[in-house]
């Protein structure tokens, strides 16, 4: 018999608990430089928006359903821009957050409206055999 595949695909919730506890690891291991700095703590939540960042936008490719890869994939690029702050000065991060925030309102925008135009009615319904329809 064949083992059921529903249950070994990853949830995206266990791919953001590995990216925070990966984050995590290397922040107890010194890897962000003295364990009782503020700057070490300033990597560790970049690190952790960053990882979980690359795991939305996988995950929006790989786990979730087909119409809410533009929302996770949009999601993840917004949190990877997050992380920036340790990297970059604060005003180029502030300004990659506004433009991907801008660029997910319009992508999230045109993605409902052609969606909806594909969805509503063109015509009245038409009555099935001798029954009218309804109206």
């Amino acid at each position: 018999m064949l083992a059921d595949t529903s249950l070994m695909k990853p949830s995206y919730w266990f791919g953001v608990g590995i990216a925070v506890l990966v984050s995590l690891a290397a922040y107890f291991f010194n890897a962000f430089g003295s364990f009782d700095t503020l700057q070490a703590v300033e990597y560790l939540f970049s690190t952790m928006f960053l990882l979980t960042g690359l795991w939305t936008v996988v995950s929006a490719f790989v786990i979730v359903e087909a119409k809410d890869k533009t929302f996770f994939s949009l999601w993840g690029i917004i949190f990877a821009c997050v992380s920036l702050f340790a990297y970059v000065p604060a005003n180029y991060a502030i300004g990659i957050l506004l433009i991907a925030l801008v660029l997910l309102i319009v992508l999230v925008y045109l993605t409902g409206r052609s969606q909806r135009e594909f969805t509503t009615a063109t015509r009245p319904p038409q009555p099935a055999g001798n029954v009218p329809a309804a109206t």
